[in-house]
């Protein structure tokens, strides 16, 4: 009788892990669009931790790539931002990759649980957009297109001037 409970419980740890399995690979490269924030949708700290990595002139929406060195699919998901980000005119979205193999203090701030890890934010640090896992280029492209077409402020240029939505 011994042995049956043994095969039993084998049996459903490995059913459970396939499921577990399946259900991550499934959300893996999905991007979840943030709603539109007002200035105190985020928490303070995260958005000026978030600023602080985008520079001092950040571009209207910064595609904000987390890696780690150790990150297989991290190089692909770079080269995928870089050419995305190159898709529209004059720096209006830009590619940022941050290594945060050895620092906590940013997995923590950020919420991250698996790399590489995409946010979409805007100037102030404001998430936007979150990509867990390798990017589905055409979905991400979707979301920043549809970020562009939005009215509303972008770094302080008036809704009709949106540069997101000139194409060339």
């Amino acid at each position: 009788m011994g042995a049956w409970i043994g095969v039993v419980v084998l049996g459903a740890a490995i059913v459970i892990s396939m499921v577990v399995g399946l259900l991550s690979r499934h959300r893996a490269g999905r991007v979840r669009v943030r709603p539109r924030v007002d200035p105190g949708g985020s928490p303070a700290g995260t958005r000026a931790a978030t600023a602080a990595l985008l520079g001092p002139d950040p571009a209207p929406l910064t595609l904000l790539q987390f890696s780690t060195r150790y990150c297989a699919s991290c190089r692909g998901t770079a080269q995928a931002l870089t050419g995305l980000a190159a898709a529209y005119p004059g720096g209006t979205v830009a590619h940022v990759e941050v290594d945060v193999t050895d620092r906590p203090d940013i997995v923590r701030a950020h919420r991250l649980t698996r790399s590489p890890t995409t946010l979409v934010v805007d100037p102030a640090g404001a998430e936007r957009a979150r990509v867990q896992g390798p990017v589905r280029a055409a979905d991400l492209r979707a979301v920043v297109d549809g970020l562009a077409a939005r009215t509303g402020s972008w770094g302080g240029e008036a809704a009709h001037e949106n540069p997101l939505s000139r194409k060339e």
